[in-house]
């Protein structure tokens, strides 16, 4: 049988929620709302938004455990991964859809703002190994190149450098 990808990008509902599975792995689960915005026909330069879909969000292992700390309500995001829809019928006879996306991966979108990426060493690793360490600013003056190693800033180039 095929599975359906689907990518999709929105803001969280509210903090993840990260629990343990019987077998001892990360699984956090989390709400994303999404909707768009299309220009109102007929009147240039006015804009509405579409109704608002909800989509359930399951993540397990080092996936769960990095969502767990790094993703917060309100902040957009981006999610990958397969899609299952699941309907139940509710007491008073009407139907409820859900739709749930079991993600392989997620994180912020960065159209919004920036973020930093911190690498999580393996089980068994030695701590930082694998990391290039921190150096702060005042640390590499004494470099030859004169540049920090790490700037906050985000990389923007001057509107001038794109025009054609």
């Amino acid at each position: 049988m095929n599975e359906t990808y689907v990518t999709i990008r929105g803001r969280l509902v509210a903090d993840p929620t990260v629990r343990t599975t019987k077998t001892g792995s990360p699984m956090a689960t989390f709400r994303v709302a999404t909707s768009a915005r299309k220009p109102v026909q007929g009147q240039p330069g006015v804009w509405e938004d579409t109704p608002t879909s909800f989509y359930s969000v399951t993540t397990f292992r080092a996936l769960a455990a990095n969502v767990g700390v790094s993703l917060r309500k309100g902040q957009p995001v981006t999610i990958h991964g397969r899609q299952h829809i699941t309907s139940y019928v509710r007491e008073d006879g009407t139907t409820w859809w859900d739709v749930e996306i079991v993600a392989d991966a997620a994180g912020h979108d960065l159209t919004y703002g920036t973020a930093a990426f911190a690498k999580v060493g393996r089980p068994g690793e030695v701590e930082g190994s694998a990391a290039r360490p921190e150096v702060t600013p005042e640390e590499s003056e004494g470099d030859s190149s004169g540049e920090p190693y790490f700037s906050a800033g985000p990389l923007v180039a001057p509107a001038d450098e794109y025009a054609a």
